[in-house]
């Protein structure tokens, strides 16, 4: 946990930080409980590295489907 905190700080994580950060000042400002929340979230997931991809949720597979062409390279098309 400690290592997560501290090291592998790229540009998408200092983003998730600041941005987190400028809606809790806007919450706190505003008194809005449900944009401090969303800037704690926000920041949470800057500091903690946690996404969707960092968990392998958001992976997804190609599936490429080849289209029968004849000799000369064009696209055969049936009726």
């Amino acid at each position: 946990m400690k290592n997560t905190i501290l090291y592998n700080w790229t540009l998408g994580r200092r983003l998730w930080v600041i941005i987190g950060l400028v809606i809790i000042t806007e919450g706190i400002f505003k008194k809005d409980l449900v944009s401090f929340i969303g800037g704690l979230i926000y920041t949470g997931i800057g500091v903690f590295n946690k996404t969707l991809c960092s968990t392998g949720l958001c992976s997804f597979s190609l599936k490429i489907i080849e289209t029968p062409t004849d000799d000369n390279g064009t696209k055969q098309i049936e009726n």
